[in-house]
C-alpha cells in the first residue's frame, strides 16, 4: 500500500466530514476486505430457536444514574439475567462494581482509555462490540443486544424483540434515521451471536481495536450487516425481505423500531416509554429515576455524565 493511501489515526482524526461523507471508513473497510478474505464456504444462515437467549451489553464510561436506570428496567421489567456492562477505564469502577453486584451481573473495564472522537467514533464503543460478543459466546447467548447508557427503554421490549427474531431469521436488527443519513443505528443494536462470532465479523472488529482506528461505527456495521445478511440463506430470512421491501439503503437487518423509532432526534414511531437524550432532557431521567430510586440521585448526578 503506497504512503499516501496508508490509513493512519492522523488521517482519521482530520475527518470531520465522515459525519456525512464516511470516505475514510470505505477505504478501512476496503483494506480490511483485502486482507481479510470473506469465506464464502461459511454458512451464515440463521435459524432462531423457539425462545432465543438475549444478552445486553451497556458501553459507558461511568456515568453511575444512568446504568443504574438500565439494570432496573433490565432485571426487574424485561427480567434479562445476562448483562455486561463495559466501562472504558472510568475513575468510577468501583462504583459500578457495587451496582453489578447489587443486580447481579457481569462488568468488563478496559485497561486504558479508549480514543474517542466526537462525530467520528469510539474505539471504546467498538470494543463493547467486540467484548459483548465473546462475552455472548462463552454464555451460550442466541442475541446480544448492545445499548447506549442514555438510551433506555422503560417497557418489556424483550418479547418483541424476540418476536422479530423467530418471524424473520435475521442476523442483526436495527432502525434507521429520516433526518441524519444513517442507515443503521447504533445506540441500540441486536446482532445474532452465533453469526457475529464468525472470523470474518469478529476479526473485523478486533482488527480496528488493534490498529487503533475509530470508525464511523453505523456505516461500519451496516455494511457488515450487510454482507452477513447476504449469505444468509434461511427462508424466513427471503420471505421477510421479499415481504417488506425496506429497499438497499435499509437492507440488512430486521426492522426493529420499538426502541429506535426511524429518528434519533425524534420519538417518532418509536415506543412512548423510551429515554434518549437526543429529545428527552436531564430533568425527565430524574423524574423516571425519583419513580423508581426515591431522592437518590440529584439533577446534578445526572448533569455529570453529559461530558464522558
Amino acid at each position: 500500500m503506497s504512503e499516501e493511501n496508508k490509513i493512519t489515526k492522523q488521517t482519521i482524526e482530520k475527518s470531520l466530514q465522515w459525519y456525512f461523507h464516511p470516505n475514510e471508513t470505505v477505504r478501512m473497510l476496503r483494506y480490511f476486505q483485502f486482507n481479510l478474505k470473506f469465506d464464502n464456504s461459511i454458512d451464515y444462515s440463521v435459524h432462531y430457536s423457539d425462545n432465543p437467549k438475549i444478552g445486553v451489553v451497556i458501553g459507558t464510561y461511568g456515568c453511575i444514574p444512568y446504568i443504574d436506570l438500565q439494570l432496573h428496567f433490565l432485571k426487574n421489567v424485561n427480567h434479562i439475567d445476562n448483562i455486561l456492562i463495559h466501562d472504558d477505564c472510568s475513575p468510577y469502577q468501583e462504583q459500578l462494581k457495587e451496582l453489578t453486584n447489587k443486580y447481579n451481573v457481569d462488568f468488563y473495564s478496559t485497561q486504558k482509555r479508549m480514543w474517542h472522537k466526537s462525530c467520528i467514533g469510539s474505539i471504546g464503543d467498538t470494543n463493547s462490540f467486540y467484548q459483548g460478543l465473546l462475552w455472548s459466546k462463552y454464555k451460550g447467548l442466541d442475541i446480544l443486544v448492545k445499548l447506549s447508557r442514555r438510551l433506555i427503554p422503560c417497557y418489556n421490549w424483550k418479547d418483541s424483540l424476540i418476536q422479530l427474531a423467530l418471524n424473520s431469521d435475521a442476523s442483526t436488527f436495527s432502525s434507521f434515521c429520516t433526518k441524519d443519513p444513517f442507515n443503521i443505528r447504533t445506540e441500540g443494536i441486536g446482532l445474532n451471536v452465533d453469526i457475529w462470532t464468525k472470523s470474518y465479523p469478529l476479526q473485523g472488529l478486533l482488527w480496528t481495536i488493534e490498529n487503533e482506528y475509530s470508525i464511523f461505527a453505523e456505516f461500519w456495521m451496516h455494511e457488515m450487516a450487510k454482507t452477513l445478511s447476504g449469505n444468509n440463506y434461511s427462508q424466513k430470512w427471503k420471505e421477510y425481505c421479499d415481504k417488506h421491501k425496506y429497499g438497499y439503503l435499509h437492507s440488512g437487518y430486521g426492522m426493529w423500531q420499538d426502541i429506535l423509532g426511524t429518528c434519533r432526534y425524534t420519538n417518532e414511531n418509536r415506543h412512548e416509554n423510551v429515554l434518549w437524550h437526543m429529545y428527552n432532557s436531564i430533568e425527565d431521567y430524574l423524574n423516571v429515576s425519583k419513580q423508581i430510586f426515591g431522592d437518590k440521585y440529584t439533577l446534578q448526578d445526572f448533569n455529570d455524565c453529559e461530558n464522558f
